[in-house]
């Protein structure tokens, strides 16, 4: 879309500002997240993104506006009427639904619930607006969303435009989807869709007329930098780094992920093993594998994360692939599986339970896990935590993807401030949990030389390769 057009899509009835909301507008890509700092217009940019005149003129077109509850959006329908009014809009219905004298359709929808991340699945909507992309806790949810943006129609390319802030549940996904992948305003080819996506980030400073009729708006950004200098640096800054309500906060990733270089057959005989085991069928199964020194670190050493499988499938597949890794034998005499408790609940039909089925497969000992929340996850932290002097006791291979991926993931619940959000992708940290509760002997921490600045290390990508606990045998 050309510039001059872009300018003047709505005619007297609005103009972007110059800087980052008319790059948002004149760009052209798949899916583009617009963000960053509060107050820099991207709401408005939103609405306008939304009437393209090519668009708008045609008969055929379909859009989607989505945020997290009703509550918001109608603050959003409220703004978009004022805009669209003068197009010959019509709002009617409840969720809203905007009509068009073309024919076009824009459909209101929330994401309060799990239920409508798939109530679009079929659906075609060749623009998908979604406002604060950061509270959809999981990417696997807006992957679901993302896949109703299609269109059948040569002449309307199919689009995606997201609008956030740093922080809130789905922080961590957007930004490693978004942020890490590029520099801010770097058009790239997304290894996941083939198609082009952009990070624009936004700045108050980008919206003038804000900064000109309430100055205060500045003024109560700049005060969080004494009574919440984590939220200055995300609302005030447009800081991704920042991570107001993370759970996990000693989590670092140059610190607790390890390169390691050894395989399981080389695992000591002579260290204790712990299967940590979180059910799943409909969700993943997440089932890592833990090595425990006898100075009582702990490192996680394998991993098995899938969906879809009976509870006798996986353990089948669990007992085969680690034959065949070399150490099945080993964890018959030196293992143990810590499973979720709820496994032991009986079949209706058949009588037999989860974990029997766990149990009569490995050939290895047994035993439920504890399920205390808040005692298992200050567990888990203790583990986590290290200083600028100690090492953690915990660390994780590479070989665990996604325990490494969503430790880092957990926020804390807005109703309990010592548990995590139960909405998130929680199933690795949850066999974790288990697992530690399952041990009786406290470990050793193991000091060394002063580690360098810590806050340097955060944006380290690679993770380093100490040594590992194998090579301690």
């Amino acid at each position: 879309m050309t510039r001059s057009i872009k300018k003047n899509i709505t005619g007297e009835i609005w103009r972007p500002h110059k800087g980052a909301q008319e790059n948002a507008l004149l760009t052209d890509v798949f899916e583009l997240l617009f963000g960053g700092q509060r107050g820099g217009g991207k709401t408005e940019a939103g609405i306008v993104w939304l009437i393209e005149p090519e668009y708008i003129a045609n008969s055929h077109y379909r859009a989607l506006i989505l945020r997290e509850n009703a509550t918001d959006l109608k603050e959003w329908v409220d703004r978009a009427e004022v805009m669209y009014r003068r197009l010959g809009c019509r709002v009617v219905g409840n969720p809203a639904e905007f009509r068009f004298p073309s024919g076009a359709l824009f459909r209101i929808g929330h994401l309060s619930d799990k239920d409508s991340y798939t109530k679009y699945l079929g659906h075609e909507y060749q623009k998908i607006l979604i406002e604060e992309l950061t509270l959809i806790p999981q990417e696997r949810m807006y992957l679901q969303i993302r896949a109703s943006c299609r269109s059948s129609r040569i002449e309307l390319k199919p689009k995606i435009f997201l609008t956030t802030n740093p922080g809130n549940k789905g922080h961590t996904w957007v930004k490693r989807m978004f942020i890490d992948q590029a520099e801010p305003e770097e058009i790239r080819v997304a290894p996941d869709t083939g198609r082009t996506r952009q990070f624009i980030p936004s700045r108050l400073e980008d919206n003038p007329t804000l900064m000109k009729n309430d100055p205060g708006y500045l003024t109560m950004l700049e005060g969080y930098k004494i009574s919440d200098p984590a939220l200055y640096r995300a609302w005030r800054l447009g800081d991704w780094d920042a991570f107001e309500g993370q759970f996990f906060e000693t989590w670092r990733k140059a610190r607790h992920v390890i390169d390691s270089r050894y395989e399981l057959k080389d695992a000591p005989s002579n260290f204790d093993y712990i299967l940590g085991w979180d059910d799943g069928t409909t969700n993943p199964r997440a089932i890592n594998l833990y090595a425990r020194t006898n100075d009582g670190n702990i490192e996680a050493i394998w991993e098995y994360y899938k969906e879809g499988e009976t509870v006798d499938e996986a353990a089948r597949n669990i007992k085969n692939m680690l034959t065949d890794a070399g150490i099945m034998e080993l964890l018959k005499t030196r293992g143990k599986v810590v499973y979720d408790p709820s496994m032991n609940i009986r079949n209706n039909q058949t009588g037999v339970a989860s974990s029997d089925v766990v149990r009569n497969i490995l050939g290895i000992r047994t035993e439920a896990g504890n399920n205390s929340r808040i005692e298992g996850w200050r567990r888990v932290k203790s583990y986590l935590a290290c200083t600028e002097f100690e090492s953690p006791l915990l660390k994780v291979w590479k070989t665990c993807p996604n325990l490494v991926r969503t430790i880092p993931e957990m926020i804390t619940s807005k109703n309990n401030g010592e548990d995590l959000d139960t909405d998130l992708e929680d199933h690795c940290v949850d066999n974790l949990r288990y697992s530690l509760m399952s041990l009786r002997v406290l470990p050793t921490r193991m000091t060394g030389e002063k580690v360098r600045d810590m806050s340097k290390l955060e944006p380290i990508k690679a993770s380093y390769t100490p040594n590992s606990i194998f090579n301690k045998n």
